[in-house]
C-alpha cells in the first residue's frame, strides 16, 4: 500500500490528488455558501410523503424548499417570477442558485 498526500474541499467530502482540481471544484461545490445553493439556504429541508406504490404505503423524506413549500425539483428559485410564469425561456429568466430569498444556514461560515 502506498501513502499519499490529497487536497480534501473545505465544504464537502472530496478529495483531489492535484490542488488545482480542489480548488476549481471548491469555487462550484454545492456545499460552499458562496454559490447560493439550495444545501447552503435556511430553508433547505425535507418533507415525509407518501406515494401510492402498488401494494405499499411509503413515507419518503423528499428534499423540500420549505419556504415555498414545494420540492427542490420543482425549481422553487423560479416562483414569484413573471418572465417564468409567462412560459418565456430566454436569457433574462432566473438561474439556480439566485433565489430572492436565499439566506445561509448559521452554521456555516465562509472560509
Amino acid at each position: 500500500m502506498n501513502e499519499v498526500k490529497a487536497y480534501k474541499c473545505s465544504w464537502c467530502s472530496r478529495c483531489f490528488l492535484r490542488p488545482c482540481n480542489a480548488v476549481q471544484h471548491e469555487d462550484g461545490c454545492n456545499r460552499n455558501p458562496r454559490k447560493r445553493a439550495c444545501q447552503t439556504c435556511i430553508h433547505d429541508g425535507y418533507k415525509d410523503v407518501e406515494y401510492d406504490f402498488p401494494r405499499t404505503g411509503c413515507t419518503v423524506k423528499e428534499h423540500y424548499c420549505l419556504h415555498f413549500d414545494v420540492p427542490m425539483a420543482s425549481q422553487p428559485w423560479l416562483k414569484e417570477c413573471d418572465i417564468c410564469e409567462s412560459g418565456y425561456d430566454g436569457p433574462d429568466q432566473p438561474i439556480p442558485f439566485t433565489c430572492e430569498h436565499y439566506e445561509t444556514k448559521p452554521e456555516l461560515t465562509i472560509k
